[in-house]
């Protein structure tokens, strides 16, 4: 059974400088949305787990969200307007939450070279994954069937459709 999943607000502007982000609650999370440690954006038919690093109550119906691995505006940027989703497989009332405590970091292999998933971005009629290698070599992918092949949630590996060129993208 796959995993449901329910948006609990949209980011809507950044909050200053450092990558910081202002989300707009759908439904009221206050009473749990502290006791999560990720969040879900969605990309094409697949949930990306991006890891907080802090949340404080902005507004009444607001937050500030900061995510790790996003310390810049430019980064932050690149979610405005992104809906936010979370399992929605726990009990709210009771706070029991299924959450999977294992930290998942997306990555891809190309040519025996490991990409870290960096950002997701929306372009258009599908969303674009920038990747990263340890020497901060970029790659940016379509989300679409043909260059994303599979994408395991357990080890967070994306499998891409290799073909020539793919390392210099």
């Amino acid at each position: 059974m796959s995993v449901q999943y329910t948006c609990i607000g949209t980011i809507v502007n950044t909050q200053g400088l450092n990558g910081e982000l202002r989300l707009k609650e759908n439904i009221d999370i206050s009473e749990f949305f502290d006791k999560f440690d990720k969040i879900m954006l969605k990309s094409g038919n697949d949930y990306i787990p991006f890891n907080l690093k802090k949340i404080v109550k902005h507004s009444k119906k607001g937050w500030v969200v900061t995510l790790k691995n996003i310390d810049d505006i430019k980064k932050a940027e690149t979610f405005i307007f992104r809906d936010i989703y979370i399992p929605s497989s726990f009990d709210y009332g009771n706070e029991t939450f299924d959450i999977d405590e294992a930290e998942i970091e997306y990555f891809t292999i190309v040519n025996d070279v490991r990409y870290a998933l960096l950002e997701i971005k929306e372009n258009g009629n599908e969303d674009l994954l920038t990747f990263a290698n340890e020497n901060g070599k970029e790659m940016h992918i379509p989300h679409i069937d043909h260059f994303v092949v599979d994408i395991d949630h357990e080890s967070g590996e994306i499998v891409l459709q290799n073909f020539d060129g793919l390392d210099e993208i």
